[in-house]
């Protein structure tokens, strides 16, 4: 429910940012993200809100697999991390050398 809330002021809000002419796109992106977990706050847990469209008090998650993920640490986890930071070595220093030459 309070998804579907969200999308529909983040798209309307969208929508009418389109017709105006002086903030930049990124700024109407900022606004219609704040308005729209505005309004997921507001319709998650405001009383009045939620029964107005037949809606009971939200319901928490309760997972009973939630402790079936394996926690062993990966065994190639160091060596891949070596290599990574190698490799932004070797293309950093590569880049470094090549800028000198131009």
């Amino acid at each position: 429910f309070c998804a579907k809330v969200g999308f529909v002021v983040g798209a309307t809000t969208y929508l009418g940012g389109q017709f105006l002419d002086e903030p930049h796109f990124l700024h109407v992106y900022f606004i219609c993200c704040l308005l729209s977990m505005g309004s997921m706050f507001f319709a998650a847990y405001c009383q009045p809100f939620r029964r107005l469209f037949g809606k009971g008090p939200p319901v928490p998650v309760v997972d009973p697999d939630a402790s079936v993920v394996d926690l062993v640490s990966w065994r190639w986890l160091y060596p891949v991390i070596a290599s990574i930071v190698a490799l932004v070595v070797v293309l950093t220093s590569a880049l470094q050398a090549g800028g000198r030459e131009l």
